[in-house]
């Protein structure tokens, strides 16, 4: 059990109770002294509010904090704890990966800029489809890593048969991987693109999103081709959104 001193936990008490709580950065708490057991609503230790209050001071406590945990805390920063009331760990499975946060878009980068300017101002998921036309693609990229976990797509008088394709494309060995094939979008419905999961999109592919109209000519079943309207979102993890 690691101990967590008295006089840590007067110093700065008020705001380190509104800053993180008391937790020690081991995952054991010590309920000695005026260390209770409280909802905890953030990370372990913050010892930067700690070195703060020890500031200009040179007492055992500061002594035993530097020597025998703070190199510990710098190479293995805590994590974030949900506690239940009653003090018990709360967890739950999670596809996001750490360090990344989740954004909604319904649109790539701009690649052609490195400058962060560029995240999100990319080609839109947006398709007008005309009665004539057969098919239309367009290409997502990213300056980043990203992870794809949901999607939604919505359609505008789409006639029974229209369809949409998802592939990821590698600039020299062309589709590698196809995530939607042929799914069906029908009237103003939307069509919900649900995962647990989670896949990598590396920096340098390309998402090509590709809308097919109805064709009776081959399915007899369609409808005869009409113009309409299609857009979509994607619910990613990234590093960074704007």
């Amino acid at each position: 059990m690691i101990k967590i001193p008295k006089s840590w936990i007067l110093i700065n008490w008020e705001e380190l109770k509104l800053r993180s709580g008391i937790l020690d950065y081991l995952g054991k708490i010590d309920q000695e002294k005026e260390c209770f057991p409280f909802k905890v609503d953030g990370p372990l230790i913050y010892y930067s509010t700690l070195t703060k209050a020890y500031s200009g001071e040179n007492n055992s406590d500061t002594k035993d904090f530097y020597d025998n945990y703070k190199t510990f805390i710098d190479s293995s920063p805590p994590h974030i704890e949900d506690r239940s009331d009653d003090g018990l760990i709360i967890t739950y499975p999670s596809p996001k990966p750490r360090n990344t946060i989740t954004v909604f878009t319904g649109a790539g980068d701009d690649t052609s800029t490195t400058d962060l300017s560029g995240i999100g101002n990319g080609q839109r998921v947006c398709f007008s489809m005309p009665a004539s036309g057969e098919s239309l693609s367009i290409d997502l990229e990213f300056q980043e890593d990203i992870y794809i976990k949901d999607g939604l797509i919505l359609s505008k008088n789409a006639p029974f048969g229209a369809c949409v394709d998802m592939d990821i494309h590698h600039p020299v060995a062309g589709k590698v991987v196809n995530f939607l094939n042929k799914v069906p979008i029908y009237g103003d419905f939307p069509i919900h693109l649900d995962s647990e999961d989670r896949a990598l999109i590396s920096k340098g592919l390309k998402i090509r999103i590709t809308l097919y109209n109805s064709n009776p000519n081959i399915y007899p079943s369609h409808d005869p081709p009409s113009a309409f309207k299609a857009c979509g979102r994607f619910e990613i993890y990234r590093s960074h959104n704007f």
